[in-house]
């Protein structure tokens, strides 16, 4: 579907030049699928993963105090993962 098409839609357009550094904070189902594209189109992507996870399923955001890459072009989050019933109001 079109979510789907912009997973791709965005490193493709931000990941122009092989030097550029991508965030991408996986937190569920849709957050994962998203990275899978995006090693598609970016060199280099900074993945910081859940690491409240059991099972394939996640129960909480990870921590993401002081990982964000500074000199990331973009940061990729998923604020409403509704196939694990996560949903992130505050950042």
């Amino acid at each position: 579907g079109g979510g789907h098409g912009q997973f791709a839609a965005v490193p493709l357009n931000l990941c122009a030049s092989p030097s550029v550094k991508a965030t991408y904070i996986v937190n569920g189902t849709w957050s994962e699928r998203a990275v899978l594209d995006a090693e598609k189109y970016c060199d280099h992507l900074e993945i910081i993963k859940n690491s409240h996870r059991t099972d394939c399923n996640y129960t909480s955001f990870p921590d993401i105090a002081g990982k964000v890459a500074p000199d990331s072009k973009f940061v990729y989050l998923c604020s409403n993962e509704t196939v694990n019933g996560i949903e992130v109001f505050d950042l």
